[in-house]
């Protein structure tokens, strides 16, 4: 069994340390914290930041046939938590913990209106329907700022054509040339149009979701997941070979690791009603980090249920503990746990998941909790 890894002692090397890196060196002023990797390191002009959703330290580690990848790895880092593609990836486009940009999991109570969504969807759990087609405004939910329109110089983000044009990445990716991708071949062509132009400084994110997705619908350790992650490196090393290393800097790194679940460890919550009857909403998060909504009243009955019924396979957590602790991570401004934190936070132990026995239990690999591979996340620099 693994020990609960403390997230908060990585603070100065993670996510956020890294962008207040970037920020620090394009705007030319004065370093407030890097990541332990790059200590010794500096950027050129023109960066360019990929970040390779799902992909671990240890996975790249562990798969010496990436070969561009291993030869570029200057350490890792943390995530952040949860480990979630909501919340990391919010973490690149902001800047900011999730304790400052608000998105806590790929599923979220919104205290107004009362509704549980997908962020970065931005749409209904319930109905799958967008919410702006009932009216519902992306900025009277979320407070987010942009990454982009902290550094002072032209800036590109890119993502799949699929996530383009969505409401979140459209709101969260303001200040930069949005430009969606169909393909490599594709988004080459765009990026290498984009960067011959260039005067003065410069800044390109790219966002690849391809791995996480076949981790989900595959496993880590599958031969497909694998085949992806060899085409990434392929392309990761025509890249390096395009750009001038003489003023532009590349970067690569992710917004967390994947885990294998097996089956068996898949529990649901529909096996555990002396829990859901304490609860006065559904479960919110994700099936590694989970949030619960329990009346005052409720609260020492649920811990005492939970005891009884899952501690074996989790650990329990109020939520305003973790909070006053630093798990999603330092605000001068939050006085009290934000709503869609629930009155407690689960955390899965091991490789175990809590599920609703809905789609979210067919997931081969996920992430989200604090195990090692979950966690550290690779940091590649080149030159």
């Amino acid at each position: 069994m693994h020990k609960l890894l403390d997230i908060t002692k990585s603070k100065g090397n993670d996510i956020v340390a890294l962008m207040n890196f970037i920020k620090s060196s394009i705007n030319n002023e004065p370093l407030s914290q890097r990541p332990m990797a790059l200590k010794h390191k500096t950027l050129k002009e023109n960066v360019i930041l990929c970040v390779v959703d799902g992909m671990g330290f240890n996975y790249i580690k562990n798969n010496p046939g990436l070969a561009f990848l291993n030869a570029a790895l200057v350490g890792s880092m943390h995530s952040l938590f949860p480990s979630s593609t909501a919340s990391g990836i919010t973490a690149y486009l902001s800047g900011v913990a999730p304790i400052n940009h608000g998105v806590f999991g790929w599923f979220q109570w919104l205290e107004q209106p009362s509704v549980m969504c997908t962020p970065l969807p931005f749409r209904s759990k319930a109905t799958n329907k967008r919410l702006g087609d009932d009216g519902i405004n992306i900025e009277s939910c979320f407070n987010i700022p942009s990454f982009f329109e902290s550094i002072q110089c032209k800036s590109y983000s890119y993502s799949p054509h699929f996530i383009s044009n969505e409401v979140f990445n459209v709101y969260v990716t303001r200040g930069s040339e949005r430009i969606g991708y169909e393909s490599y071949d594709d988004l080459m062509a765009h990026f290498s149009k984009a960067y011959q132009k260039r005067e003065g400084q410069n800044y390109h994110f790219i966002y690849f979701p391809f791995f996480d997705s076949s981790c989900h619908e595959n496993g880590l350790n599958n031969i497909k997941t694998h085949e992806i992650a060899l085409q990434l490196d392929h392309f990761l090393s025509e890249l390096s070979g395009f750009i001038s290393h003489d003023d532009t800097s590349l970067m690569i790194t992710a917004d967390h690791g994947m885990i294998d679940i097996p089956p068996e460890n898949k529990l649901s919550i529909k096996d555990f009603p002396q829990l859901t009857a304490l609860m006065y909403k559904p479960l919110s998060g994700e099936p590694r980090v989970r949030y619960c909504f329990v009346e005052e009243n409720n609260k020492a009955q649920f811990k005492h249920e939970f005891n009884k019924s899952l501690s074996q396979y989790a650990y329990l957590f109020e939520s305003s503990e973790l909070l006053v602790q630093g798990w999603f991570g330092t605000s001068d401004s939050i006085s009290k746990p934000p709503h869609a934190l629930g009155d407690f936070t689960i955390i899965m132990k091991d490789n175990f998941t809590l599920t609703e026995g809905l789609d979210d239990s067919c997931f081969i690999s996920m992430h989200g909790g604090t195990h090692e591979d979950e966690v550290l996340i690779p940091l590649a620099l080149v030159p």
